[in-house]
């Protein structure tokens, strides 16, 4: 199954297994993270196209790596000026994997898979709230003049 998501305000081509370079996302290495702007998906011969987006449809993907783009030079130069400028840039990317391509109706799309915390320890909660509690109950240390 193919698809072509919107991710950052461009748009890619992805299919299952597939990597591809984006723009720098707020997820960490390892993230698994969800697309749910596809604008096409195909499955074989079939294809759905969305008006603008195709409903129910998600893209899950992996954050494999954070790296940089190849180094942009910037001359700026004004002829008989001795004005000569020079800038460089590189451009901040992921790499992601595609985990899955998910239609309408699918089980992954309905529920997009997403990195779960493992529930608390039923002590470790109570300890928590109790703690709470404590500093809670302190009284507000008093000010202190100095006679001045």
């Amino acid at each position: 199954m193919e698809a072509i998501v919107k991710i950052s305000g461009k748009q890619y081509r992805v299919a299952e297994g597939a990597r591809l370079t984006v723009d720098r996302l707020a997820s960490k290495v390892g993230d698994e993270v969800s697309f749910g702007d596809v604008l096409l998906l195909a499955d074989g011969a079939k294809a759905t196209i969305g008006k603008p987006l195709v409903e129910g449809a998600a893209v899950t993907a992996r954050v494999v790596a954070a790296t940089r783009g190849p180094k942009i030079v910037v001359y700026k130069y004004k002829a008989k000026k001795r004005y000569r400028r020079t800038q460089g840039a590189r451009a901040e990317q992921s790499l992601l994997e595609v985990i899955a391509v998910s239609g309408p109706g699918s089980k992954k799309a309905a529920a997009p898979a997403k990195a779960q915390a493992a529930p608390a320890k039923a002590g470790t909660a109570e300890s928590k709230t109790a703690k709470a509690e404590r500093t809670a109950a302190k009284p507000a240390p008093k000010k202190v003049s100095d006679g001045t």
